[in-house]
């Protein structure tokens, strides 16, 4: 599947240089990311690696790394998505590692609740916006 044009939309894991096929892919896989999502990775058996974006090319190139998170992609790159297993299990590790971030701290624990609430007004928009067009679009293709 070609990458889309212009917004890439949601930014869902890493460009990899192996493909995924389950949770058990992941064991040992060094991936370049920071922060929360490192956190995330680390605990779903990855490596999480921190490194500035400038030397993701070079890392990727000589093995330093497996992967990298980053929006878009530029070349040589497939569009898959996701497994249902890593997916259930980084949404469990995603709840588990902002709810202790936002135990730990009062300014985390104000942004998270904002979050959520946020969270919840875009579902509901998106089920009417762009989920009803991409459902529509579906059928039309599927009866053609």
């Amino acid at each position: 599947m070609p990458p889309a044009s212009g917004n890439s939309g949601v930014q869902m894991a890493g460009w990899f240089n192996k493909e995924i096929l389950s949770i058990a892919d992941l064991e040992g896989l060094k991936l370049r990311i920071p922060g929360l999502g490192g956190e995330v990775f680390q605990r779903s058996g990855g490596v999480a690696v921190s490194m500035p974006g400038s030397e993701m090319f070079s890392a990727l190139q000589t093995g330093v790394i497996d992967a990298t998170e980053r929006v878009g992609s530029y070349n040589g790159a497939e569009v898959r998505r996701l497994p249902d297993d890593m997916l259930g299990r980084f949404a469990e590790l995603s709840k588990d590692v902002f709810a202790e971030a936002a135990a730990d701290d009062e300014l985390a624990g104000r942004i998270l609740a904002s979050y959520q609430s946020f969270l919840a007004e875009v579902r509901d928009y998106h089920a009417i916006s762009e989920q009803a067009y991409i459902n529509s679009r579906d059928a039309v293709e599927t009866a053609q």
